[in-house]
């Protein structure tokens, strides 16, 4: 009588395969296996630890020894962020189910993370989020805001004031609502200078000159 063989059938998270556990097979005999990914994962199977390309279904035949056959499965993630900032890892990853992935979002100078949006539900202003024990495929997506900006007032040595903000902002700023719904000076002068990575405005305050409206 022919010998039977074994064959050691598993599977990992992330999908079915069936069947699964020690199976006995006659030898000269095939065993037929289906695999079953979650929506939105990908199969991978190891037979005899050799990769065998993504499929559905694995027909083992004329088996003469023992064997093993394991279904691997592995989700995506895909992570994008906005202007003003970045998440790391982005683009579209495969990550193997039943693992973590971290994400780490970090808003640019003069920037804030608005906020961070999993699988389209808004959770705050996050900094790290980790998708733990993945089984399905997931999205990511992040927004920032610019900050309020910053004035630096200082007087100079002929008595005026030296007014500067960041140039990221605009070099209209201070005759802007970006500071404060009717900010000005009055009268309104000249065109900032561009000095390295601000812009400046240098003002001497008198009767007939004056700011107003500075507030956050």
């Amino acid at each position: 009588m022919p010998p039977d063989f074994t064959i050691n059938a598993s599977v990992g998270p992330g999908g079915l395969m069936r069947p699964t556990g020690m199976l006995e097979v006659a030898q000269g005999g095939a065993q037929a296996f289906a695999i079953t990914p979650n929506p939105g994962c990908l199969a991978s199977l190891l037979v005899d630890g050799w990769p065998i390309e993504s499929r559905t279904s694995f027909n083992l035949a004329d088996v003469q020894d023992n064997h093993t056959v394991a279904a691997n499965f592995f989700c995506q993630i895909k992570a994008s962020a906005g202007a003003g900032g970045s998440i790391v890892p982005s683009g579209t990853l495969v990550v193997p189910a039943g693992t973590n992935q971290t994400f780490t979002i970090t808003p640019n100078p003069y920037y804030q993370t608005f906020n961070v949006q999993i699988d389209g539900v808004p959770q705050g202003p996050l900094t790290t989020y980790t998708f733990t024990n993945i089984t399905s495929p997931h999205v990511i997506g992040v927004g920032f805001a610019q900050l309020p900006p910053t004035l630096a007032i200082t007087m100079n040595t002929g008595g005026g004031l030296d007014i500067t903000w960041p140039d990221i902002y605009t070099g209209a700023l201070l005759w802007s609502s970006t500071i404060f719904s009717g900010a000005s000076w009055s009268p309104v002068g000249g065109t900032p200078a561009h000095v390295g990575s601000f812009y400046k405005v240098t003002v001497t305050p008198s009767a007939d000159v004056r700011f107003y409206g500075l507030g956050q």
